[in-house]
Order: C-alpha cells, then sequence, then structure tokens
C-alpha cells in the first residue's frame, strides 16, 4: 500500500511537471531528457567541507558568545530564505504553489538526505551535546545534496547555452553559502565545548542514483522534497539553539 501511496503521488507530480513543460516551447522536452553527468566530477569520497577544514584556511575562533549569535542569526537567516524560495521553486516547476504541492510530498522519503535516525525526526530525549553533533552532520549532508543540485542544473545551462544564472540556480547558491556558515558555526560550538566533532560526511552518504538524476520530473522532485527537508531542519535547530543560548 506505502508503494502504491508514492507512486501515485509521483504520478500526480509528474502530471503537473508535463502540463507545466506543454506550456512552454518545443524545445523543453529535448532539455528536460537531457542527463547531466557533473555530479560524477566530484570526489565522493571527499565533500566541500572536508576540503575547507583541510586547507588551513578555516580555524574555529572562540570570542565570548559570537559564534553562538552568528550561529543563530544564520539559522533564522536560512530559514526565512527557505519559507519564501521554496513557493517561488514550486511556482517555476510545477505551476502550482508550495501549499499545494506540500500534501503530495508527505510520503515522499530519502532517507541519504534526512535519516530517519535524525534528531529531526526521532522522540528521543537528546541532549544538548547530542544535538550539536546531531546538527552538526545533518548540515552537511543538506549542504552535500544542495551542491549536487548546483551542479547539475549549471550542467544544464550549459548544455542548452545558458550562459546567466538562472533564478532557481541563484536560490540555490544563497542556501549553499547559508548551510556551510551553519556548519562552520557548529563546528566551532562542538569545539568550544570541548568535544570532538564527528567524522566530516562524504558525498558518497547520498547515493548516486540520488544525487545525480537523469529526467527533469525525478529532479524537480527531488529538489522540492530537499526545500521541505531544510525548512523542517531549519526550523527546528532553529528553536531549539534559540532556547538553550
Amino acid at each position: 500500500m506505502k508503494y502504491c501511496q508514492i507512486f501515485l503521488i509521483l504520478a500526480e507530480l509528474l502530471a503537473l511537471y508535463q502540463s507545466r513543460v506543454l506550456q512552454g516551447s518545443g524545445s523543453s522536452n529535448k532539455r528536460s531528457s537531457l542527463r547531466s553527468l557533473v555530479c560524477m566530477d566530484a570526489d565522493p569520497d571527499s565533500s566541500h567541507w572536508i576540503q575547507l577544514l583541510n586547507s588551513g584556511r578555516y580555524q574555529p575562533v572562540l570570542v565570548n558568545d559570537h559564534h553562538r549569535i552568528r550561529l543563530r542569526n544564520q539559522l533564522m537567516d536560512l530559514y526565512t530564505a527557505v519559507h519564501v524560495y521554496r513557493n517561488q521553486l514550486s511556482l517555476q516547476k510545477f505551476a502550482k504553489p508550495y501549499s499545494q504541492i506540500q500534501a503530495q510530498l508527505q510520503n515522499i522519503r530519502f532517507e541519504s538526505i534526512l535519516p530517519s535516525t535524525s534528531a529531526v525526526l526521532s522522540n528521543t530525549d537528546y541532549s544538548y551535546l547530542e544535538h550539536l553533533q546531531s546538527a552538526y552532520t545533518q548540515f552537511q549532508r543538506l549542504e552535500i545534496a544542495v551542491e549536487f543540485i548546483i551542479a547539475q542544473e549549471q550542467s544544464h545551462q550549459t548544455q542548452n547555452n545558458q550562459f546567466d544564472f538562472l533564478p532557481t540556480n541563484l536560490i540555490w547558491r544563497h542556501i549553499h553559502r547559508e548551510l556551510q556558515k551553519i556548519i562552520q558555526n557548529l563546528h566551532t560550538e562542538i569545539i568550544g565545548q570541548g568535544l570532538v566533532p564527528q567524522e566530516p560526511v562524504l558525498r558518497s552518504a547520498i547515493p548516486f542514483s540520488v544525487r545525480c538524476m537523469g529526467h527533469a520530473v525525478h529532479r524537480d522532485i527531488r529538489d522540492l522534497y530537499i526545500i521541505k527537508i531544510l525548512h523542517q531542519v531549519s526550523s527546528f535547530y532553529k528553536d531549539l539553539f534559540s532556547n538553550h543560548f
């Protein structure tokens, strides 16, 4: 029954997407079927965060509670941005507001992006330090997911000779920058608490089948799911750390 529900949801979203494509030019179908392989160029055994840690360009700076203030503000900034962007993305991809698409995303899950063991979903009574470590790994997963969205959109622009950034690409780049800043300040807070940060998340933590989707409609459904999770995760930790700091 569960798989039947997911199939029906995907079918409905596919129908919405196809009706949207038919309103555009005849070349849209050709563009939507192009497969982006740019994600294969990114090292699956590394990540942007690992590269920054190994570069020596980043050093955690503990000055009073400044990093906590930055973290709290950045979580609010991310939550606010995603709250606005999700409707823009939904309108562009499916010609419907996010409020109409949201219910159809409820039974779609990518375990690699938001694991069922995540503190965001768990009813377990985590300590503050456990929440810190959980947030640190969760935001890395989201940063990796957004990185591949940007890469695929950029690849499709190149294939179609589009040299200006699309509005959606600018949206994802903004979200990516906010995620990077949040990860840095979570790392700083973990160090400040005298803890050893967990091992960084590798790109391979998100399967190739999720990172690299060949059909545009599959990517669009995945991307809206990621927007939904970004909103859920940023809301959860925004409230959690605001109450603690």
